[in-house]
């Protein structure tokens, strides 16, 4: 059983995560070298800043190590993805781009509002305002793929990049929340205790 505390955080960083991926799959795909580097340390950073902040009330060590959960889901959703990809070559049917992009969605604004039952009032208004902004930028992922495809002359398969961005994002929050659920190892907790005792 999760403590409340952990529980809202997740549910804030539900949007959070999906905000940030979002972010950085138009980074990446404008193409540009510095953005692309920007997109690419992010991808990795970002979620490990999630996982120190969810994870703040643990001992140093286990923080650490949990928090890398995120950026570890996050890289086996795109694995998974790459191997469908593949496995499907090019003939990839429309049904599997919107599944791709509205389910994770899906799940993660349900999992993300269940977390946030009993937090305080500014936590949900937080969480809602950024549940507001991921949605309206989800919604406009396809057309703003379209237009920056058009714009940088890239191909056109590269706009499925930005439709790849809930599903990474899901990946990096179920990463998170099953390091959440993992207990202190009893080596730290003993650990922390004596440090409290001294």
């Amino acid at each position: 059983m999760l403590a409340p505390l952990t529980r809202h955080r997740l549910g804030v960083l539900a949007p959070l995560a999906l905000l940030h991926t979002l972010v950085s799959s138009v980074l990446f795909l404008l193409g540009v070298d510095a953005l692309l580097w920007i997109a690419v340390v992010g991808l990795f950073l970002v979620p490990v800043a999630m996982g120190l902040w969810l994870f703040s009330d643990r001992r140093t060590l286990s923080r650490l190590l949990l928090s890398l959960w995120g950026p570890a889901g996050e890289v086996m959703v795109f694995i998974a993805l790459a191997l469908v990809s593949q496995l499907l070559g090019g003939g990839i049917p429309q049904w599997v781009f919107v599944a791709v992009a509205a389910g994770p969605l899906v799940v993660l604004l349900v999992g993300g509002l269940l977390q946030l039952r009993g937090a305080e009032r500014t936590t949900r208004i937080v969480a809602l305002a950024l549940w507001l902004i991921v949605i309206v930028g989800s919604a406009g992922a396809v057309p703003l793929a379209d237009w920056l495809t058009a714009l940088v002359g890239i191909d056109p398969l590269a706009g499925i990049v930005v439709l790849q961005a809930p599903a990474l994002a899901l990946g990096t929050w179920l990463g998170l929340t099953l390091a959440a659920r993992l207990p202190e190892p009893d080596s730290l907790r003993e650990s922390s205790d004596a440090e409290v005792q001294a």
